[in-house]
């Protein structure tokens, strides 16, 4: 059975060092991307990414000139003024290198414009049939258009979250959840899929039309 091609973003947002080497060192990544100065974390933990992508408006000069030495660096620069995020770009190459999984790093953090924008890049993946994730320490985010299973030990956190991304989400029934749905409608204003938790083995999230953003959480 053929094994889904990953690649791990790391972007210019907060980024927890103990979080990132502990993603380097367990989890396997295809491709792996440095968004401007998400570089820098990489660097730090001593990791070579394949490809660097930005205007580097952000990163240190003498480390882009350190990266361009390397051969096996694909680098990929921009001018600031363009009409997609650095970190639009970089997800778009990660599609067009046959990714089927994307997980980003640095996604979050002080500018909440680029943090909403990268939430919607997870639904701009979806459409292309390719699976993507923004994890921090202390949320891991994703989307998903059809009923799915989770596991409670494969759950980041004590929380899990359901908010509708389009307009209305139809069709909502959980089971195994503390707060159990059944035919539920989550429309956008309303906070009803907030905090849940797991209780069973293995709880189910039912819709029938729609697109929930789903957040695993721990405080």
């Amino acid at each position: 059975m053929e094994q889904t091609k990953r690649a791990l973003i790391v972007t210019g947002g907060e980024i927890d060092k103990t979080l990132l080497l502990c993603v380097l060192q367990k989890e396997v990544f295809d491709i792996v991307i440095a968004v401007d100065n998400g570089l820098l974390p990489l660097h730090l933990a001593g990791k070579i990414p394949d490809i660097l992508v930005g205007d580097f408006d952000t990163a240190k000069p003498e480390l882009i000139e350190y990266y361009k030495q390397k051969k096996e660096v694909e680098i990929h620069k921009f001018i600031p003024e363009k009409d997609a995020t650095d970190t639009e770009i970089a997800i778009k190459l990660a599609v067009k290198y046959q990714m089927k999984e994307v997980i980003l790093l640095g996604a979050l953090g002080i500018r909440f414009d680029h943090s909403i924008a990268n939430i919607h890049l997870l639904y701009w993946l979806m459409q292309q049939g390719v699976h993507g994730e923004i994890w921090d320490t202390h949320n891991r985010i994703f989307l998903t258009d059809h009923s799915i299973c989770v596991k409670k030990e494969m759950c980041f956190g004590t929380y899990i979250s359901l908010l509708p991304l389009t307009d209305r989400v139809a069709g909502v029934t959980l089971i195994g959840m503390k707060y159990p749905l059944h035919e539920a409608v989550l429309e956008k204003g309303s906070s009803l899929g907030v905090s849940n938790e797991i209780v069973s083995q293995q709880a189910q999230i039912l819709l029938e039309n729609g697109v929930l953003l789903i957040i695993q959480a721990r405080d």
